[in-house]
């Protein structure tokens, strides 16, 4: 038998034991194997609320891999305790720290995260981007009053990715703010307008706008409405 199998049989046996949680969670911070660090998750999270504390105490690690991992396993726990420190983490300097941190609230699902999940549309990772979209979608109509405020919002990034996820929820609550949306100054707030319109199978709304002075946003009117 391998070590590794040897070490991952260890490490499963201490599911349920509480008096070794100071192990397993220094462990957690060491351990390299990929297979060996789920093997810890899943004892950790067979532990449930006695884990968080000191897994949120490794939330502020110096390493990044470290808060990682901890973002991991307390998003798989999915209690809403992690919260406001999962949100904090949502600032990391690490973006992988922030995505993981994301998908965790993602999978608590406690709303009091929108908000924060929101403001990271100006951050330039596409894969945080699409995480972030994945969360948001996933709360549903939890998410349309923020993501219909931050339509407004100076920023044209944050206009423009509100849009985009409101098309994905597809919500008829949208509608007003998107149609308000088309006559967006920034070329591409309109086109991410119109996509979500078209999405949602709104494409009346888009008749006065085949004239749109961004030949995206014209060629897609024209292609939904003859």
């Amino acid at each position: 038998m391998s070590d590794v199998n040897t070490q991952s049989q260890a490490i499963l046996a201490l599911k349920g034991r509480s008096d070794q949680l100071p192990y397993l969670i220094d462990r957690l911070r060491v351990e390299t194997d990929v297979m060996l660090r789920e093997d810890l998750t899943f004892v950790l999270v067979s532990l449930g609320a006695i884990a968080i504390p000191p897994l949120i105490a490794l939330l502020r690690d110096t390493d990044s891999q470290v808060r990682h991992h901890a973002a991991h396993v307390l998003g798989k726990i999915g209690a809403s305790e992690s919260v406001e420190a999962l949100i904090a983490c949502l600032e990391d300097p690490d973006v992988t720290v922030i995505t993981k941190a994301a998908l965790a609230l993602g999978q608590i699902g406690d709303p009091q995260a929108i908000p924060a999940l929101i403001a990271r549309f100006d951050h330039p990772d596409l894969s945080l981007q699409t995480m972030l979209d994945s969360v948001l979608i996933g709360f549903d109509v939890a998410a349309l009053p923020h993501l219909h405020t931050a339509l407004g919002d100076v920023r044209p990034v944050m206009r423009e990715r509100s849009a985009e996820v409101l098309g994905n929820i597809a919500a008829d609550e949208s509608l007003p703010y998107l149609s308000a949306a088309i006559g967006d100054p920034i070329d591409a707030v309109r086109f991410a307008a119109a996509m979500a319109l078209v999405q949602m199978g709104a494409v009346t709304i888009l008749r006065d706008h085949r004239e749109d002075s961004d030949p995206r946003v014209q060629a897609l009117i024209r292609r939904v409405i003859r």
